[in-house]
């Protein structure tokens, strides 16, 4: 699994400006630092690159349809029988064989085969009337089928061929998007831990301001100064930071353990400095301009093929057979087996054959059954690949437009947080020259408060999102 290829494209520049600020700061770990830990340490993404490596050596499986085999064979055979030649050649026979052949199968549909055979034979009982009572034979020949029928031209061979190979790729690819939806997923927790921790310096800083103002306003009371709602207002406020401190504290302890897990560590590892992105380079995320389908639509697709091939050589296989078959062979007879191998060549008694052989099922009605359910498999898998394609599509403009959405959205939180910073200590000052009441300073609080959250759910919006548009090729 290349995983330059799978990180190129949606952020660009972004990886580069995070590559410089590591060198600049040893101890922090950037994305690709920390992808790179997944890649290798991650037992899920190590099972599918192996996987994947394993499938893609046994998709050369198809290549043994026509890889010439090699075949032997001997035997030794005592035999006693009664024949019409008993009374010369007697009851016992010994015979003593072998055989070896080379047999391949062409992508044509052509079938050869050539090979030697070898025998001795002994009678021992045989009359004394017979001067020759064992002999060898040696017999080299050479042998061709040619179909007329099923497998014409090899396309049965060609389908099975195919068959196997797509099924692999399909099985390779389907890996792969599993590989880079692990990876996705492992980028989203780095983000989420990045934006966890931000999360805790926004609730630090709401919670240290909480606490300004209660104390103030507690002062406030003590001198008979302030209203006690003031003081409440400010002591419920303070309490409500500090759960909001808490929860986020919970929510980074939680995103630390799926940081490790996902880099195959304790969840206990304790975890360097992450880099962080400002608005700047979130606007910069683009998304491609053209659709690349996702390994798993690509996965599907060599599912149908798959599906097609094996349905062609489905139903040829159910074809009738019809093969032209011809041989050659030498016949070497001599009562020495050493002779016989010796004039293994020898023209003087040849044997040349040339015939047709004819076979067909005879249940034609189980046939048209068989073949229908093979035909409704392959539309099932057109139909599969058809709906992931579409859900992809529909996907990918959705990405493109709620990328769209959210960055724009950013201009208009980071503007807003601005104003409501600014809202808030106005209406602070205005409330130490006695010009308004604490409680809506509290009120500005909360919402400069509530504009600094909005902010990170924006940044984690478009974060979550450059992930996902990976899996497009962006």
């Amino acid at each position: 699994m290349n995983l330059k290829l799978f990180r190129s494209g949606s952020i660009n520049g972004l990886l580069v400006s995070i590559a410089v600020g590591a060198s600049l700061h040893a101890a922090t770990l950037n994305l690709e630092t920390y992808l790179n830990q997944v890649e290798t340490q991650n037992k899920g993404v190590q099972s599918m690159t192996q996987s994947i490596s394993a499938l893609q050596s046994k998709s050369d499986e198809k290549d043994l349809l026509t890889t010439p085999i090699l075949n032997a064979s001997a035997f030794s055979m005592s035999e006693r029988k009664t024949t019409s030649f008993s009374g010369i050649l007697g009851t016992q026979t010994y015979t003593h064989s072998g055989d070896i052949s080379v047999k391949w199968q062409l992508d044509n549909g052509l079938a050869l085969s050539t090979g030697y055979q070898l025998a001795y034979y002994s009678f021992p009982e045989a009359s004394t009337a017979i001067t020759v009572k064992e002999y060898g034979e040696g017999i080299p020949y050479i042998q061709a089928t040619l179909p007329l029928w099923k497998n014409k031209d090899g396309q049965l061979t060609k389908a099975t061929r195919d068959s196997i190979g797509y099924t692999y790729d399909s099985a390779v690819k389907s890996n792969e998007f599993g590989v880079q939806s692990t990876l996705v997923a492992a980028e989203t927790a780095y983000w989420r831990l990045v934006l966890s921790r931000e999360a805790v310096t926004v609730a630090t800083d709401a919670t240290e301001r909480a606490k300004k103002m209660m104390n103030w306003a507690s002062s406030r009371q003590a001198l008979a100064l302030g209203d006690k709602s003031d003081f409440l207002q400010a002591k419920a406020l303070l309490q409500l930071r500090q759960l909001e401190l808490q929860s986020a504290k919970d929510d980074v302890r939680s995103a630390e353990r799926a940081f490790n897990t996902a880099r195959g560590k304790a969840p206990q590892t304790p975890i360097e400095s992450l880099e962080s992105l400002d608005d700047t380079q979130l606007n910069k995320i683009k998304c491609a301009t053209v659709l690349k389908n996702r390994k798993d639509i690509d996965a599907a697709l060599a599912a149908v093929k798959a599906a097609r091939a094996k349905a062609t050589a489905e139903v040829g296989n159910y074809d009738p057979t019809l093969n032209l078959i011809g041989q050659f062979k030498l016949n070497q007879y001599d009562p020495s087996i050493g002779n016989a191998v010796l004039n293994t060549l020898s023209t003087a008694f040849p044997t040349l054959y040339i015939g047709l052989q004819y076979s067909s099922p005879i249940d034609s009605k189980l046939i048209d059954t068989i073949k229908s359910g093979t035909q409704a498999s392959v539309k099932a898998a057109e139909l599969d690949y058809q709906q992931k394609l579409f859900t992809q599509k529909n996907e990918w403009i959705d990405l493109q437009q709620r990328l769209s959405d959210a960055q724009q959205r950013l201009d208009v939180v980071k503007e807003l947080e601005s104003i409501q910073l600014a809202k808030w200590k106005a209406e602070t000052d205005r409330h130490q020259k006695g010009r308004t009441t604490m409680a809506q300073v509290l009120l500005f609080e909360q919402d400069y408060a509530n504009a600094q959250l909005i902010h990170l759910r924006t940044k984690a919006e478009l974060l979550l999102l450059s992930a996902q548009l990976k899996l497009f090729g962006s």
